[in-house]
């Protein structure tokens, strides 16, 4: 069964800007993937930010959540991001050597 990622935090649920993606974070997490950082989430000019060591799986994300329209899967830039939070989930991003 399909989790639903709720559009942002603002009236839906308590708790940080960036809980409505915790559970893809979970997710990812729960399938393999690592933290980059010490801190699960951490802040930017651009807004909050979870780095993960490997690439995002976007075929589970997709296969086991329904994402809203406000909820950006960019494979290309091997990130997620909301578009009224400004949270976003990186995934590893290649070294140069490593194209």
């Amino acid at each position: 069964m399909k989790q639903f990622v709720l559009s942002d935090q603002s009236n839906e649920q308590e708790g940080p800007i960036y809980a409505h993606l915790e559970p893809i974070v979970d997710a990812l997490l729960k399938a393999g993937n690592k933290l980059s950082r010490r801190q699960r989430w951490g802040s930017t000019k651009e807004g909050f930010v979870c780095y993960l060591e490997g690439p995002i799986d976007f075929a589970s994300v997709r296969r086991d959540f329904v994402i809203p329209e406000s909820i950006v899967l960019s494979e290309q830039k091997n990130l997620i991001a909301c578009a009224k939070t400004w949270a976003t989930i990186y995934g590893s991003i290649p070294r140069r050597g490593d194209l």
